[in-house]
C-alpha cells in the first residue's frame, strides 16, 4: 500500500494518518465478521490508521468487498443537521434528519458542528448485486481525537448494520479452540483480558479471537463466532471464526464454577452485553429476537473464576467435556 504525502498545514502523525508512519486508507478493504467493507475516497489525499501498528492490519483482504464506506471531506456547515435519538458520554451521537439516521464523530464545536458525520442507511450499489454504500462526511480543518477510535466507531457502526439482523457485536473475548468457537462475555473489568491472556499463555493450541469484541452470526442455521480488529486491554485479535459452541458468561469470585442458563437468563446476558441500536425500534426488536434466537440454539452458562495457576486447565475443561 502506498504511501503518500502529507496534506499541506497537517502535522505529521495527526488523526488522519494514525501515527508518524500513518498509511493510506485509501481503497483499504477490511474483512469484518466475514464482510468485506472498502473504505474509499476521491477527495483525501491521506486518511485512516497505521495498519502495520493496529489489529486492523490482520483484516485487511483482496477479496471483493460487501460494502463500500465511501468518504468525502464536507465543510461542516454542509453536514446533515438533526435531532438528537441517542447520546453518549464518549464522542458520538445518533442523531436523525429527513427520517434518516446519521452517526455523528468527535466533540462538537461551539457551532454544534462534529467532525465526521456517517449514513447509517446504506444505499445499492450502481448495478444489481453491486456492494452496499455508506456515505462517511468528514471535516478536515479540525484537530480530531485519534482516528483509531474514530475507524473503530465507524467500523464497528457498518459491521452492526451488515450483520443485522443474523448478526450481533458483543462485548466478549474469542477463543478457537481446535474446531470449537468459544464466547466469553463480559463488561469491561469482567476479566476476559485475563482470561485470554491465561489460557493463550498456559494452553497450547488455543487462537484467541479477541480480547474484548466478538461478533455472532447466523449462517445457514448455524452460529459462528467472528473476531474483530477491536481489542481491548491485551491487544489481542485475530481474523479468524469458528462454529460457536458455548456461551459462557464471566463472573469473578472465590471459586471455580459453571452454572448452566436457562433460555430468559441467557438472553438477558446477551441483551446486557450487545451492542444494541437503541435508536432504532425497529432494529431493537429485532436485536431482541437475534438473542433469543441464539440462546436458544447455544448453551449457555456462568462461569465463576479465580485467578490461579488451576484456573486455566479448568477453563478449558468446561468445554471439552
Amino acid at each position: 500500500m502506498p504511501t503518500t504525502s502529507r496534506p499541506a498545514g497537517r502535522p505529521a502523525g495527526d488523526a488522519l494518518s494514525g501515527g508518524p508512519a500513518g498509511r493510506v486508507f485509501l481503497g483499504l478493504k477490511l474483512d469484518l465478521a466475514g464482510f468485506v467493507v472498502a473504505f474509499k475516497s476521491r477527495d483525501l489525499a491521506r486518511l485512516g490508521a497505521d495498519c502495520r501498528v493496529t489489529a486492523y492490519r490482520k483484516f485487511i483482504t483482496r477479496k471483493p468487498a460487501d460494502a463500500e464506506a465511501l468518504i468525502s471531506a464536507t465543510r461542516p456547515e454542509e453536514m446533515p443537521p438533526g435531532r438528537v435519538v441517542y447520546d453518549t458520554p464518549a464522542y458520538w451521537q445518533v442523531a436523525r434528519s429527513g427520517g434518516k439516521d446519521f452517526l455523528r464523530v468527535g466533540a462538537a464545536n461551539r457551532e454544534g458542528h462534529f467532525c465526521g458525520v456517517l449514513g447509517l442507511e446504506s444505499s445499492p450499489g450502481p448495478a444489481g448485486g453491486a456492494p452496499r454504500r455508506f456515505l462517511l462526511q468528514l471535516d478536515l480543518s479540525r484537530v480530531k481525537p485519534s482516528l483509531v477510535q474514530g475507524a473503530d466507531l465507524v467500523s464497528r457502526h457498518i459491521a452492526i448494520m451488515m450483520m443485522h439482523p443474523e448478526g450481533i457485536l458483543l462485548h466478549g473475548a474469542g477463543l478457537i479452540d481446535g474446531r470449537r468457537g468459544i464466547c466469553l462475555g463480559g463488561h469491561s473489568g469482567a476479566g476476559k483480558t485475563t482470561i485470554t491472556r491465561m489460557l493463550s499463555g498456559s494452553q497450547p493450541g488455543l487462537t484467541v479471537l479477541s480480547d474484548d469484541k466478538v461478533a455472532l452470526r447466523r449462517i445457514d442455521g448455524a452460529w459462528r463466532i467472528y473476531g474483530t480488529p477491536w481489542p481491548g486491554e491485551g491487544k489481542l485479535a485475530s481474523n479468524g471464526s469458528a462454529p460457536l459452541e458455548r456461551l459462557l458468561f464471566l463472573r469473578q469470585a472465590g471459586s471455580n464454577g459453571l452454572r448452566r442458563l436457562g433460555r430468559l437468563d441467557a438472553t438477558a446476558s446477551l441483551l446486557r452485553r450487545v451492542f444494541c441500536p437503541w435508536w432504532d425500534k425497529g432494529m431493537m426488536e429485532r436485536t431482541m429476537e437475534t438473542c433469543d434466537r441464539l440462546s436458544r440454539d447455544v448453551p449457555a452458562y456462568e462461569l465463576s473464576f479465580t485467578r490461579s495457576e488451576a484456573t486455566a486447565p479448568w477453563l478449558r475443561s468446561t468445554w471439552t467435556l
